[in-house]
């Protein structure tokens, strides 16, 4: 068992859009092969640098998009920068409730931090499609539309399914 997959075999023929898709439906883009080689790695050995820096980018997805969200600022991959930490300032709420906060979010099993992970990020996307919507409409027709939501998926609870 050489330990490869889809992804690897995608990022080391240079298919894009297959990479792509395999990331849309869970794959792990970070992941190593046997060898411990990564499907970055066999995209920049083949000489497909522009989606080596891709595979990259989506390692970073869900970290990038929290940081623009909060911040407005992204991290420069292609230097190494792959988190950019916010400027503390004279609002950093170091209190007892907000360490008590932070001390349970550091004690959730991995599977309901990744589910949190997964629900914010969803309001993010969900406030950013609103933003986009809000610039595309006319002003005076905004009360009038709301934001477009996918159908409801029955294996997500009622929240992630935003009812």
């Amino acid at each position: 068992e050489t330990g490869t997959s889809s992804i690897h075999v995608a990022a080391s023929r240079g298919q894009s859009n297959q990479i792509e898709l395999l990331c849309i439906f869970g794959g792990n883009p970070a992941k190593v092969d046997a060898a411990g080689i990564s499907p970055e790695e066999h995209a920049r050995t083949n000489g497909y640098v522009d989606l080596a820096d891709r595979l990259i980018e989506l390692q970073y997805e869900l970290t990038d998009r929290l940081t623009c969200f909060i911040g407005g600022k992204l991290p420069n991959h292609k230097t190494n920068q792959h988190i950019v930490l916010p400027e503390l300032n004279e609002n950093f709420d170091n209190s007892s409730q907000t360490l008590a906060a932070r001390q349970k979010l550091q004690q959730l099993p991995n599977s309901i931090f990744e589910d949190l992970a997964m629900d914010v990020f969803d309001e993010v996307e969900r406030r950013e499609l609103k933003t986009i919507w809000h610039a595309q409409v006319d002003q005076e027709l905004i009360p009038l539309h709301v934001v477009p939501f996918l159908p409801v998926n029955p294996s997500f609870s009622a929240t992630r399914n935003q009812v």
